[in-house]
């Protein structure tokens, strides 16, 4: 008699639902200003991009821009929501400097965009 025993695992990718993009914009110019980015769940963690002004930022730091850890939590339907802040030094130039995050899953062609933040200084 000959049994075979057949498994089959089967991962299924899903894009985050929403983007969501937090953090001060009233700001005076040289005070850090703390932008958060949060995907909703996805599966597997969606990779988080931040723009400026319809830029991409390097995931370098600079003088003006500072990224923190990417976190990631548990979400629903055993998904991950993914977090991270971007610390931004804004100079009188950066007034009026839009900022966006999107998120995106890896082997989706879905990219989904946060709303946007724009930036207010005041000078001290």
């Amino acid at each position: 008699m000959l049994i075979l025993i057949m498994c089959i695992t089967c991962s299924v990718s899903v894009p985050p639902l929403g983007v969501n993009l937090e953090g001060g914009i009233n700001a005076v110019v040289g005070t850090d200003i703390v932008l958060t980015c949060t995907s909703s769940s996805s599966n597997p963690a969606a990779s988080l991009k931040w723009y400026r002004n319809s830029d991409i930022l390097p995931n370098n730091q600079s003088s003006n821009h500072t990224f923190g850890l990417v976190q990631t939590s548990p979400g629903t339907d055993n998904g991950q929501v993914t977090s991270q802040t971007l610390t931004v030094t804004p100079t009188r130039e950066m007034d009026g400097d839009t900022y966006v995050c999107t998120a995106h899953v890896l082997g989706i062609d879905e990219i989904v965009e946060s709303n946007s933040r724009t930036l207010n200084l005041k000078c001290e």
